[in-house]
């Protein structure tokens, strides 16, 4: 139950993405223990995305929060899909960005960083259970 997740630092601010296609999908209360620095990979943000068509994003603050996309959110999202080697739906973006999102992508691709974590099957492990306990505790 290994997942890979991807980090993108963007003008100062880390992107976490999160693929909903992987074997484990995190929950907030494991997103935000994935988010922490110091006990997990580090991010500000957390985008879930769908890869498959049509591609979607939720996106969600390292405390597991869900908040709104803002057009950052979308660029990372586009150079995810770049470096994963899938073509945007150009509408999707259009419809977010603007007409010249998928234009500038390469400008902006060169001002980022990234790395990709793979998350071991314990880690995985410790962030489902802490999942299941929260939902518990919520009921």
């Amino acid at each position: 139950m290994m997942m890979v997740v991807k980090n993108y630092t963007f003008q100062g601010v880390e992107y976490m993405v999160c693929s909903r296609q992987a074997a484990y999908v995190p929950g907030p209360a494991a997103m935000e223990l994935l988010a922490d620095r110091r006990h997990g990979v580090g991010a500000d943000r957390i985008l879930l995305v769908d890869v498959e068509e049509p591609q979607s994003m939720q996106v969600f603050t390292a405390n597991g929060s869900a908040c709104a996309a803002t057009a950052e959110d979308w660029r990372v999202f586009a150079c995810f899909l770049r470096q994963a080697g899938m073509t945007a739906t150009a509408a999707v973006f259009a419809r977010a960005l603007g007409d010249r999102a998928l234009v500038d992508l390469p400008v902006m691709m060169k001002e980022m960083s990234y790395f990709e974590a793979h998350v071991t099957t314990a880690f995985c492990r410790r962030l489902a259970a802490l999942d299941k306990e929260t939902e518990i505790l919520a009921c």
